[in-house]
């Protein structure tokens, strides 16, 4: 099949003429399928629960009810410890930059942040 080059995509094409991806990854860092609890803090009394969706060295991606203004704001990432009858966690304190928003319902938006700083800090959150 001949290859077909749109800036830094490439697509097969097929005999009928039909054009599909190639599944070329653009990101620069891999990304794992992990689902920790996130807290958007946007002010004293203002803060977003969800959880990621994926998570790289650089970023990660979540879904949650509302949307999270672009721009810069902080965040906790929840990175659970390997603690057998305990609730135990490395709490990631982030200094995140919103990338994109994608509204994928009413009700759910997708979104894409990168880390540009983070402080980590052990902890544990209470059974019940």
């Amino acid at each position: 099949m001949p290859m077909e080059h749109r800036g830094n995509e490439s697509f097969l094409r097929g005999s009928a003429g039909a054009v599909a991806w190639s599944g070329i990854e653009r990101r620069k860092r891999v990304r794992v399928g992990v689902q920790w609890e996130l807290r958007f803090c946007l002010g004293p009394e203002n803060l977003i629960f969800t959880s990621t969706q994926n998570v790289s060295s650089e970023g990660f991606y979540c879904v949650a009810d509302e949307p999270v203004p672009g721009g810069d704001h902080e965040c906790v990432i929840l990175v659970p410890a390997n603690a057998p009858n305990a609730r135990k966690f490395l709490y990631l304190r982030c200094q995140v930059q919103i990338l994109r928003i994608d509204p994928l319902d009413q009700k759910c938006f997708g979104i894409a942040g990168r880390i540009q700083s983070y402080h980590a800090s052990k902890g544990s959150l209470q059974n019940g």
